[in-house]
């Protein structure tokens, strides 16, 4: 006769029994076939269906009786069909690799479901160095760091986060890892003059090698003797540590004294690990 829909099945079915020997103690049985509900099976114990969820409840494989059943009396399941054939998944049945790329939202995360040890430390870095000492300069550019200064010092280890941490050399910072860096420049001035340019330079390069200004911060100092400070930022792409390194220069159009020390720190650098490149 003429029908809607898929061809149906040309043959029959039946329901699958397990038999189980009550002990009068045990109360979690193996069942042959997982199930994703207590919907799933019928239980019958002396003969009697039992109601689910109050009298028992599953978990994949596991049946799991809310008092033992007596020794020796009639205890059986009914399997109305197996997990495959369930809209729920058992638990523990979904993988990673069956969730869509994107598909956890922030929305679907637990408040205070994740701690801190379930984080990579070095996903987000702070990492800050300053001038040791002054440079006392002649109207010329200064490599901060470098054998015509007095070079950087890590601030203590209370100011940093993550494991991994900026390294130094004669002037040049190699990156812990890859990824967008956020960088900070601060410079301090003490002009013997009035009526002076200054300068505070970020330098980068890609190819460990040729280094560029990537951001250039002026500073017009108008009084002689006094401190004149500039800020320079730059965000840097580092996909490579061997190559994407990044340098400090600063310049004084005449005689000037560029300020050292921790307390207060003067000239100083911080790095912001901002996320993944």
């Amino acid at each position: 006769m003429p029908y809607l829909g898929s061809t149906p099945n040309a043959s029959f079915s039946s329901r699958t029994k397990q038999d189980f020997t009550a002990n009068g103690s045990t109360t979690a049985f193996t069942l042959s076939s997982a199930v994703a509900s207590p919907n799933d099976i019928e239980v019958f114990v002396g003969n009697v269906r039992q109601e689910p969820t109050d009298a028992y409840t599953v978990n994949g494989t596991t049946l799991t009786m809310s008092e033992a059943p007596a020794t020796g009396i009639n205890f059986y399941v009914v399997f109305k069909g197996v997990e495959e054939n369930s809209v729920v998944p058992a638990d523990n049945a979904i993988s990673s690799a069956k969730i869509a790329a994107n598909a956890v939202t922030t929305a679907k995360i637990q408040s205070g479901a994740i701690d801190g040890s379930l984080l990579n430390e070095n996903a987000f870095m702070i990492d800050t160095w300053y001038q040791t000492a002054d440079i006392v300069a002649s109207g010329s550019s200064y490599l901060v760091g470098s054998s015509d200064s007095s070079g950087w010092t890590n601030q203590t280890s209370s100011t940093n986060r993550g494991s991994s941490r900026m390294s130094e050399s004669s002037g040049v910072f190699t990156f812990p890892s890859t990824g967008i860096y956020r960088i900070v420049f601060s410079g301090t001035f003490q002009a013997d003059n009035a009526d002076t340019n200054l300068r505070l330079d970020i330098l980068t390069t890609t190819n460990n090698s040729s280094y560029i200004d990537a951001v250039r911060a002026s500073v017009f100092h108008t009084a002689s003797l006094q401190y004149a400070s500039g800020v320079a930022y730059y965000v840097f792409d580092v996909t490579s540590t061997t190559t994407h390194k990044v340098q400090f220069s600063m310049d004084s159009s005449t005689s000037a004294t560029i300020k050292g020390g921790q307390e207060p720190m003067y000239t100083y650098v911080i790095f912001e690990r901002l996320g993944n490149t």
